[in-house]
């Protein structure tokens, strides 16, 4: 599987490299710049939204929940 963070800024490689292990050595996490991202997003319709937490500083993302399959042409 093949994970791509909504939160670039938050979510370093180190994070993310922790991330995805607990899911198996197979998968990797893919991370760029916030304008990539939001690129990345709008190409597959995924809606993100920064949502302020309860203190100073804090937040989470909400986004759209989904997974896209590709055959082995890159076709979904």
């Amino acid at each position: 599987a093949v994970f791509v963070t909504l939160d670039p800024e938050r979510d370093t490689p180190a994070l993310l490299e922790a991330y995805v292990g607990n899911f198996g050595a197979d998968n990797v996490a893919l991370r760029g710049t916030p304008g990539e991202t939001q690129a990345l997003a709008r190409h597959f319709k995924v809606f993100y939204a920064k949502v302020p937490g309860k203190t100073e500083g804090s937040y989470s993302i909400d986004h759209t929940a989904g997974s896209y399959v590709f055959d082995k042409q890159g076709r979904v």
